[in-house]
């Protein structure tokens, strides 16, 4: 089973590499194993570096970050993707990281997975989750 374009959320690296439920890591890795193409923005490896670096170190940063840009592609952070942001922060309140991830979904034409109660709630945003679609716009 193939879906189309997803956008990974920093939040789905965050359970991913910490969780310790295996039922929730099990649907995690389920849901990057079955899609295609997978995208993560340039801030979620940024984000996931700075939290891997507090958390376990530089080398566990260093292997983490590797591991992302192997599995998925990296979207940078261009014009476009810049002014979209923009204006999903000003509208929204999103934090920076989240109006940039939101806006690479929205430029890719991808579903955000995310569990983030924000990005969720923007109105012309798809997100998915592992226990399924949240919206459909």
């Amino acid at each position: 089973m193939s879906r189309g374009a997803l956008v990974f959320d920093t939040r789905y690296f965050v359970h991913l590499f910490y969780s310790k439920d295996p039922a929730k890591l099990k649907q995690l890795k389920k849901l990057a194993q079955h899609s295609a193409p997978k995208w993560i923005s340039a801030i979620t490896l940024m984000e996931m570096y700075k939290i891997s670096v507090e958390a376990d170190g530089r080398e566990a940063a260093e292997r983490r970050s590797e591991l992302m840009k192997q599995d998925f592609k990296v979207k940078a952070v261009d014009a476009d993707v810049a002014t979209s942001a923009a204006s999903l922060q000003a509208a929204y309140g999103l934090s920076e990281g989240q109006a940039v991830i939101a806006a690479t979904a929205l430029a890719l034409d991808a579903a955000c997975v995310t569990d983030d109660p924000d990005l969720k709630g923007i109105a012309k945003l798809k997100t998915v989750w592992a226990a399924g679609p949240h919206k459909e716009s």
